[in-house]
């Protein structure tokens, strides 16, 4: 998502990542988006979208790591799903697109954790 390798780093270090350095990544986006200066950090389709979804991909990893052998956390994308959003150009069914968000939230403690899921599939952040 984000083009800076800098910025990628801090998100991806999860031994040193924390809620703190999260929101600071987040916090230096909202400035650059407001001066129109140091725009080229960050995502050139849906900026705003895909920062926070960057960011929620680091908060799955520092959550992951956190609750260890307490609870599974893991990030869902359903896959293009024909709703409102896609203008219904998905190629999956709702039905569908929610199968994958129920197999990754029935994982037992133990299961995969601090992963993101895309579909069916185990995907990098």
């Amino acid at each position: 998502y984000l083009r800076d390798e800098e910025l990628k780093k801090q998100l991806s270090e999860v031994e040193d990542l924390t809620e703190q350095k999260i929101e600071g990544v987040l916090n230096l986006f909202l400035e650059d988006l407001k001066s129109e200066k140091g725009m080229e950090k960050w995502p050139l389709q849906l900026p705003a979208y895909s920062t926070s979804k960057a960011a929620m991909n680091a908060y799955t990893r520092l959550l992951a790591s956190k609750l260890k052998g307490i609870a599974c956390v893991n990030s869902v994308h359903p896959g293009l799903v024909r709703t409102d959003l896609s203008e219904y150009n998905g190629n999956l069914s709702a039905p569908e697109g929610a199968e994958n968000i129920v197999r990754v939230a029935l994982f037992p403690v133990g299961g995969p954790s601090g992963h993101n899921f895309l579909e069916r599939e185990d995907s990098e952040f």
